[in-house]
């Protein structure tokens, strides 16, 4: 890497705005020790340690993302290059975590491990996963980048990630709905001498994990500090959610004119005859329709990945070939595809608000949520039986 650095044929993109260099200090000298962190933190190192590695990371990763629609092979590439940040301790992939605490207490670097706790190889997986198949790329980024956290955590403490916490988040950890923490604080790694004690690392603002986050090792809620935290958290969430659908709701409801919804249906009907050879003024009756369908489609086995979802599937299906396929393609995006994808987005916003709340709850009410599945008494119900009638 130094080489090409050095490399004066090399073409670079822009420069980045506020970004004079890309020199960045590293980790063991500007967290070399708590009264280092706590010095760099007061002069502002470190809050522009924080504000550089996340501005080059995020306009390496636009870049990326652009490359990629572009050319989608250009991912092979991409991927060997983001393979050398797991020996490169300077690798703008792997430096682009944002510190966010510290274990109280350590003498030197020798004494701590850097976490990053969502793992570099996990975020830049999905990021490139993201680049080649999701839609808003944005939102996956962000998704991302608020979980990729950096902490000095004390080898005592990073010890006791056994198992797939060494480099992996919890089995079924959402990256939208969970918390980067959860991979320290959990059940699992609570049972193994006592887990990890969220009091034991600081933040930058001087409180403790515990305090700010009001949870215990095994990650439940601790106080009621905590319950107000998750609470407050849920409610910005919920009225988002809530204005989004007040959104939904108060645009009128589309309605077309017969004449609309003829042009509709004939645009439809050419579609499908340009594909099948099918004339668009033919009707059928049912058991017409079922005969000459009775063998379409029998030997098709295989359909190709790029089709398997709903968007491709359509095109797949109804698109003819060509010129006249790509603007079959753009009517179908515009009167199909579009008002579909609007519907899903706010169905599915409402589905993470819910489960945002249920978690939230269990984590509140771990005793009350253990007891869901008992029964009563021997009365033949379960309290969640109970609670439904």
């Amino acid at each position: 890497m130094s080489e090409i650095f050095a490399d004066a044929v090399q073409v670079y993109g822009e420069d980045l705005p506020g970004i004079a260099d890309f020199k960045v200090s590293s980790y063991t000298t500007i967290f070399k020790n708590p009264q280092t962190i706590l010095q760099n933190i007061s002069n502002g190192s470190i809050e522009e340690f924080n504000k550089k590695v996340s501005g080059i990371h995020a306009a390496m990763w636009a870049r990326f993302s652009d490359i990629i629609a572009q050319n989608p092979d250009s991912v092979t590439v991409i991927a060997r290059y983001l393979n050398l940040s797991s020996s490169n301790t300077q690798h703008p992939q792997r430096m682009g975590a944002q510190f966010v605490g510290f274990s109280e207490g350590f003498a030197s670097v020798k004494d701590v491990t850097f976490e990053h706790a969502m793992p570099n190889i996990s975020s830049y997986i999905y990021l490139l996963d993201a680049a080649l198949n999701s839609s808003d790329f944005n939102a996956a980024y962000n998704a991302v980048i608020s979980n990729y956290k950096l902490l000095a955590l004390a080898k005592e403490s990073d010890e006791k990630l056994v198992g797939r916490y060494k480099t992996n988040m919890p089995i079924g950890w959402n990256l939208i709905t969970d918390n980067w923490y959860n991979r320290y604080f959990n059940p699992e790694i609570a049972e193994n001498n006592g887990g990890i004690d969220p009091n034991s690392i600081i933040t930058l603002n001087g409180q403790k994990f515990g305090d700010r986050f009001g949870i215990r090792n095994d990650g439940s809620v601790r106080t009621e500090a905590g319950i107000k935290f998750s609470k407050s958290v849920n409610e910005k969430a919920l009225v988002e959610a809530k204005e989004n659908i007040k959104e939904i709701e108060s645009k009128p409801a589309v309605k077309y004119s017969k004449a609309e919804t003829d042009a509709l249906s004939n645009e439809f009907n050419n579609i499908l005859e340009r594909k099948t050879g099918v004339e668009s003024f033919k009707t059928f009756s049912k058991v017409q329709a079922q005969m000459r369908g009775a063998n379409k489609g029998r030997f098709k086995f295989f359909v190709a990945p790029n089709v398997e979802d709903f968007r491709g599937l359509v095109n797949y299906a109804f698109a003819g070939k060509g010129k006249q396929g790509e603007a079959d393609m753009k009517w179908l995006e515009e009167k199909l595809m579009t008002p579909y994808a609007k519907g899903v987005a706010a169905i599915d916003g409402i589905r993470q608000q819910i489960k945002r709340d249920f978690k939230q709850a269990v984590k509140a009410f771990p005793q009350q949520y253990r007891l869901l599945n008992k029964e009563i008494n021997k009365s033949g119900f379960t309290y969640d039986q109970a609670l439904r009638v």
